[in-house]
């Protein structure tokens, strides 16, 4: 019994001191990662790139590598048809750099690509649903106010 003590707070100690020396080498990865993973995005290696940046935003510390970080991976995300990516980039953004025009601007066309996106999804997947209506109408609407010089109305929908 006395034995298995000892044992047990070697074990104990030892996994734990390893657990921190693996997280820490394993969790935050160095700048110049996310350099390579930038410079892989610029190139148009986005699939390569995305898992690099994903993980390079959660750890940065420099802001400006972090906007650099954050506006690569969601042009990356949203350009390579993976949305559900963005929204990692998208929340650090948003988050970290709530007023900054060039955040903002990307943000504007990334969420109006996902608004799109998931409203022709709906259409697809549940033409004939009450959801599906409002969503199409509203964009029907809008075009054709646009097309008449602002001269619509609902009732023609």
């Amino acid at each position: 019994m006395f034995f298995f003590l000892p044992v047990l707070i070697l074990l104990f100690f030892s996994s734990s001191a390893w657990t921190q020396v693996a997280g820490k080498n394993a969790s935050s990865p160095p700048p110049e990662q996310a350099e390579r993973g930038i410079t892989l995005a610029e190139n148009g290696h986005c699939v390569e790139a995305l898992p690099v940046l994903k993980r390079a935003i959660r750890f940065n510390k420099d802001r400006e590598l972090e906007k650099r970080i954050g506006l690569a991976g969601l042009h990356c995300a949203m350009t390579h048809n993976a949305p559900y990516e963005s929204l990692t980039f998208l929340d650090a953004l948003n988050r970290d750099f709530p007023r900054d025009p060039e955040v903002l601007y990307a943000a504007t066309h990334a969420f109006s690509d996902l608004s799109l996106m998931t409203s022709q999804q709906l259409a697809r997947e549940a033409p004939f649903a009450w959801h599906s209506r409002p969503a199409w109408a509203g964009i029907n609407f809008e075009v054709a106010t646009f097309r008449r010089g602002g001269r619509a109305s609902e009732e023609e929908f």
